[in-house]
């Protein structure tokens, strides 16, 4: 509760200053590193878990091999091929809880280097002129634009924690 409760005010204070329209593009950008991430961290969970051998085996096999020299368990395990499969995976599930996370803080920095390129282009493209057009004359009320971009920002948070946390949370 204590890491949900800075995160989300770290993010509100982000948006407050930030304001609507460019905490509006930094979710945009957040939550296509969130896909990506998603997307991304099994199959490279897969390949370290995959690369990581001793003694001319993987992780999974060392454990399979392990488990099944025990001696009530091995039998339990050598009648059960789903078992084994689920024994061959758990270093890569293990693994998962580190790596998801790094992931997702590696392309939510990436994330925040193309924010930084696009953010100005695309308020002007999306934002300001949908302004002229309602108002004839553009329009500023920045109080209620930073109170909104600290809502955008707590939303914000609550999801980054959420992404953080997903492996644990299963």
């Amino acid at each position: 509760l204590v890491i949900l409760a800075l995160i989300v005010a770290f993010s509100a204070v982000v948006g407050l200053i930030r304001g609507l329209h460019k905490s509006v593009i930094r979710a945009m950008t957040l939550v296509l590193a969130v896909v990506i991430t998603f997307v991304v961290a099994g199959p490279v969970t897969t390949q370290i878990a995959q690369s990581i051998q001793l003694e001319g085996m993987t992780l999974g096999e060392m454990l399979l091999d392990a488990v099944s020299q025990m001696e009530m368990v091995g039998d339990i395990v050598n009648a059960a091929p789903l078992m084994q499969e689920a024994i061959l995976v758990m270093p890569a599930f293990v693994l998962s809880l580190v790596v998801f996370p790094v992931v997702f803080v590696l392309l939510n920095f990436v994330s925040w280097i193309v924010f930084l390129f696009i953010n100005k282009p695309l308020r002007k493209l999306i934002f300001e002129r949908k302004a002229e057009n309602e108002a004839g004359t553009k329009t500023r009320n920045t109080a209620g634009k930073h109170l909104a971009g600290m809502g955008v920002g707590v939303v914000l948070g609550v999801l980054i924690f959420g992404v953080l946390m997903a492996p644990m949370f299963g």
